[in-house]
């Protein structure tokens, strides 16, 4: 079986190609917010729930010192783990199910190597489907598409590798660890946290617990409440 985590479609969620050093993967929110103080500068990704996607973004510095101003608030409010649906392709006449999978509410990964939009999902190509009859009139046409639903995945699967053996050969030419070195393919939301996304206001809610309005104000007039404050 094939697993793909927020296999969604292309209108609210952009396909990414991610790597990172394995060793600089944080679950815990109490060592996340330990790094982000003893590391402020450091370019921080951060990663959680979404919805078309998952939330994945750069941590912004005014983002980062909204949470250094809260840390107590943070750590009480993103421990623990989530269940997520995750698409799973398998042998059914659908060939496909959905499973829950308990996943770290947030994770955090300090300076990877790229996050960048992968392209992928702007440049689909049709299969090749002409050795495949079309169903003559009054015939059901759901072999033909369930044929070709196999074959656009496969399609799919053939460029994902491509993609992310030519991010691995890039990088190890630049010396990065091999042994260490992951790489992926992630469906991120259209509107997560990033810092140059209207959506950065949720931020507060979804990693405190609080209102957006909190985030606004704090940006607004860098006047921080203290943790506590509700």
């Amino acid at each position: 079986m094939k697993f793909r985590n927020g296999f969604v479609s292309n209108s609210s969620s952009s396909s990414f190609v991610l790597a990172y050093d394995d060793r600089n993967v944080m679950t815990d929110p109490r060592d996340i917010a330990d790094y982000i103080s003893n590391n402020i500068r450091d370019n921080i990704l951060f990663w959680g729930p979404g919805g078309e996607g998952d939330d994945i973004f750069e941590l912004g510095m005014n983002q980062k010192n909204f949470l250094l101003k809260r840390t107590k608030r943070f750590i009480q409010f993103c421990k623990g783990t989530f269940k997520d649906d995750v698409y799973v392709e398998d042998d059914s006449e659908q060939g496909y199910h959905w499973e829950a999978v308990e996943k770290p509410y947030v994770k955090a990964i300090s300076n990877p190597y790229i996050f960048q939009e992968s392209g992928l999902d702007y440049d689909r190509e049709l299969p090749d489907m002409s050795d495949v009859p079309e169903p003559k009139d009054g015939e059901s046409w759901e072999s033909y598409y369930k044929i070709q639903a196999e074959r656009e995945r496969d399609l799919w699967d053939k460029k994902k590798k491509e993609c992310i053996d030519r991010v691995f050969k890039d990088l190890i030419s630049k010396g990065a660890d091999a042994e260490h070195l992951e790489i992926k393919t992630v469906w991120v939301d259209n509107n997560s946290c990033d810092p140059d996304n209207w959506g950065e206001s949720e931020f507060a809610p979804k990693y405190f617990g609080l209102q957006d309005t909190t985030y606004d104000r704090d940006v607004r007039k860098m006047d921080f409440l203290d943790e506590d404050e509700k």
